[in-house]
């Protein structure tokens, strides 16, 4: 049944307002701190943009700069020169307190780990990977940081699923359960989109593997960065149940 519209109005209302009380402090922050978002011996966080999206990704980035740990680098992959050349101001803030904007090819959404781990070193610092699209809450980055410092060789993620099985092969990915546990297992399945933390040895891995996964899975980066987890040997643990 469908919402009168008085209270379709009032909920759109209510949502604008605490829409605003997440942005307007990060915005009022990128306008006017000089305050430094890297700090020595963090992890280096990776992500990618396109579109429209460009000139809300600050957010994203803003968010992050406010945690309680920080990262060492940040860099932001963006695959259009032109914009690239003409990217927003509210970057450019960013890019002077320490964020990195490269350029690179379009590897799609494995764009946002790729260029970085194709130049990675063996004894390099983790790599935490986050989506253009999210505000991360305050301890985001150092419950990655904390879970990699108590067991440096899984791979930790904030959500993660459980594949599921049939007699025929793999279930349908819609049907895999979210994971309610936190112990590690080669079941589950880590999500980019709220985080996860890659150990040096695991992007070895994916350097060694390339781009292969252009001709197997170009669009479908959280399938592929799994299935190198499994060839790996390294277990994925949600941070916690």
């Amino acid at each position: 049944m469908p919402l009168p519209p008085a209270l379709r109005r009032f909920k759109d209302w209510t949502r604008h307002i605490r829409r605003a009380h997440l942005t307007l402090p990060l915005w009022w922050r990128n306008r006017w701190s000089t305050q430094s978002i890297r700090k020595a011996n963090g992890p280096v966080v990776s992500l990618t943009t396109y579109g429209r999206r460009l000139d809300s990704v600050y957010m994203t980035i803003e968010s992050i700069a406010v945690g309680q740990v920080l990262p060492c680098r940040m860099i932001l992959w963006l695959d259009d020169e032109q914009r690239f050349n003409a990217r927003p101001v509210a970057l450019r803030r960013l890019e002077a307190r320490g964020l990195e904007v490269r350029l690179s090819e379009n590897f799609g959404p494995h764009t946002k780990y790729y260029p970085y781990v194709a130049q990675a070193q063996a004894n390099g610092p983790p790599l935490v990977t986050a989506d253009d699209d999210m505000l991360y809450p305050r301890d985001w980055l150092a419950a990655l940081v904390h879970a990699y410092a108590a067991n440096p060789h899984l791979i930790h993620c904030w959500r993660a699923r459980v594949l599921q099985l049939a007699s025929q092969g793999l279930q349908p990915y819609a049907s895999w359960a979210y994971c309610r546990s936190g112990k590690a297992s080669p079941w589950h399945i880590a999500e980019g989109v709220s985080g996860v933390i890659y150990p040096a040895a695991f992007q070895m891995q994916l350097r060694a593997a390339g781009t292969a996964f252009k001709a197997c899975c170009p669009r479908a980066d959280d399938l592929w960065l799994n299935v190198q987890a499994l060839r790996a040997g390294m277990p994925v643990q949600q941070i916690s149940a």
